[in-house]
């Protein structure tokens, strides 16, 4: 099952887990602010403790890359501006932050201690049971069942049947969505990126390491369920791009490839020169990953992703 990941204001991807995380961390603060208004040196210590150990997780979350994607970040650092924690980073948070906590209520003198752990657990309480409750209770898109996405509306949002298409790509041929030699039948990752977008530059690494596990067979195909990348350019926004002849236009978006180190990409590279399919699509934020299983839209997540996250997607 997958939940929609993300609360999308305009190019803005908000992801929920971090507006529940933000909303219940709050709530928190406020209930603890009003329980101890009456001890206001108590209130002031537990509310330093508190902050610092939130601050702690967030940033064990943001320097989680290191750890789950380190050559992406030593070829390009500022990725970690952009990459994803992921579920490693949510554990290294937590870990951050709760040594942080423990060593803010050691610090705390002996008489206060024990209320300001007492008011410290109650916190994380509301921020952990709040934020991941409601997390559980977000809407979920149940698995495809038989002939059930021929039943479903074509559009661009998780449940409906993905818009068809044809596209020129970078190796003079053209590819088809669905494939006429297999509609309906496997996982099909649609990225959607272009190259003067800055998330897109450090993302590319980790869809070109996806690429590569396709094509070395180390992750997922079958004969039955193959998993097939397209790397959609959209070309129309490219400064210039449209100016180009196509094999002139080909040729500069296959040499940043090169340049980016992603050449594993070039096969799957397609070129929306019209921007047709990022209109069919809905796409207002890059880069946009959309997966599709058995012709029908089953996640879409704007923002960046890496090769660990496409793992998941696309396991069957």
């Amino acid at each position: 099952m997958s939940r929609s990941l993300v609360f999308q204001l305009g190019p803005l991807s908000l992801p929920f887990p971090w507006l529940l995380f933000v909303l219940f961390a709050l709530a928190g603060a406020a209930l603890l602010a009003y329980l101890l208004r009456r001890q206001p040196q108590l209130r002031r210590r537990t509310l330093d403790v508190g902050s610092n150990a939130l601050l702690a997780y967030l940033a064990g979350w943001k320097l989680s890359p290191l750890v789950t994607a380190f050559q992406t970040v030593v070829r390009s650092p500022l990725a970690l501006l952009y990459l994803p924690g992921g579920a490693t980073g949510i554990l290294v948070g937590l870990a951050a932050g709760a040594l942080a906590l423990t060593v803010g209520i050691l610090r705390t003198n002996r008489p206060a201690r024990l209320r300001a752990g007492l008011a410290l657990s109650l916190w994380s309480a509301v921020v952990m049971l709040g934020a991941g409750g409601s997390w559980l209770l977000l809407p979920t898109v149940a698995p495809l069942a038989p002939g059930s996405a021929a039943s479903a509306p074509i559009g661009n949002r998780v449940g409906d049947r993905a818009p068809l298409f044809t596209l020129a790509g970078l190796e003079d041929r053209e590819a088809t969505f669905p494939p006429r030699s297999a509609r309906g039948s496997g996982v099909t990752v649609l990225n959607f990126w272009a190259t003067w977008c800055p998330p897109c530059r450090s993302e590319l690494p980790e869809i070109a390491s996806f690429a590569g596990s396709l094509a070395s067979g180390s992750w997922g195909p079958s004969p039955r369920a193959p998993i097939r990348l397209y790397a959609i350019n959209l070309t129309s926004s490219e400064s210039g791009e449209g100016r180009l002849a196509p094999p002139a236009m080909a040729a500069r978006i296959r040499a940043f490839l090169r340049t980016m180190g992603a050449q594993e990409l070039i096969p799957h590279v397609l070129l929306d020169v019209d921007g047709a399919v990022q209109r069919a699509y809905g796409i207002t934020a890059v880069p946009t990953t959309i997966v599709i299983a058995e012709g029908r839209i089953v996640a879409v997540h704007p923002g960046v992703v890496t090769a660990s996250w496409l793992r998941q997607a696309t396991r069957e």
